[in-house]
């Protein structure tokens, strides 16, 4: 009985990672790299903090880009109507 009830749970969270998928695909992505991470963490610390790092690294310059691309765009030379 108990191994029924194992089976179900398994094909419960699969389902519901499914669904997640589909209807909210970013929060579920970030949540299975999320759990990704953790585990991670717990099995290969040195290498989790490497991947933190440079997740840090790549966010910080990320958000350089975008601020420096926020200025508006140069305005065009008016044209005259001849």
């Amino acid at each position: 009985m108990l191994v029924v009830l194992a089976a179900a749970f398994k094909v419960a969270v699969i389902l519901l990672v499914l669904a997640g998928l589909i209807f909210r695909t970013k929060e579920t992505i970030a949540l299975l790299a999320v759990g990704g991470l953790i585990t991670l963490l717990s099995r290969h610390p040195m290498i989790g903090l490497a991947v933190i790092g440079a997740g840090i690294i790549a966010a910080l310059t990320f958000r350089t880009r975008t601020r420096d691309s926020e200025d508006p765009p140069p305005s065009l030379p008016e044209q005259s109507e001849e």
